[in-house]
């Protein structure tokens, strides 16, 4: 299935000259952590004292750190696994990463500079699988667990579980 966005995004990024871009949001999530970690990877300047740069998007401002980002795969029957690598900036970062690496959530938002407000693609909420940092960076791998993580079959059977099969 492809990836569906509007002729207007798709026709700025395939333009040879354009004023407009585009950024990937992420938001970490934890269930035991209160606060929703939101970066960007686009670098707007949104506040001046103290400065900050990042993006305001539908009033949540999302702050804008070094990064490289692989989107999940958009093909069908292939794992929907991504991976985020963050420049290690803050120590604030690092201990939010400790915090949420077992059982944490991350989403996945595609934004233009056409409309800020206007999710061109939001991907389905991902399990961060696992976080590894260094002194330079920070890599998190995150995917889908419903499947890849079930055993086969569910079930033993066997004459105490399924007396009726035997």
């Amino acid at each position: 299935m492809p990836i569906t966005v509007s002729n207007a995004f798709r026709e700025a990024m395939f333009a040879e000259n354009t004023k407009e871009w585009a950024a990937v949001l992420l938001e970490l999530t934890h269930p035991l952590y209160p606060d929703i970690f939101r970066v960007t990877t686009a670098g707007t300047r949104i506040s001046e004292a103290p400065l900050k740069y990042g993006i305001v998007h539908n009033g949540d401002e999302y702050v804008f750190v070094p990064m490289e980002f692989q989107l999940p795969a958009d093909i069908e029957g292939a794992a929907h696994n991504a991976r985020l690598v963050i420049e290690n900036i803050s120590r604030d970062l690092l201990v939010f990463v400790r915090s949420i690496e077992p059982g944490g959530k991350c989403t996945i938002k595609l934004i233009s500079s056409i409309n800020i407000n206007f999710v061109e693609r939001q991907f389905p909420q991902l399990d961060i699988k696992a976080a590894t940092w260094n002194a330079e960076t920070i890599t998190i791998e995150m995917g889908l667990d419903a499947l890849d993580s079930e055993p086969i079959p569910a079930d033993t059977f066997n004459p105490s579980g399924f007396p009726a099969l035997f």
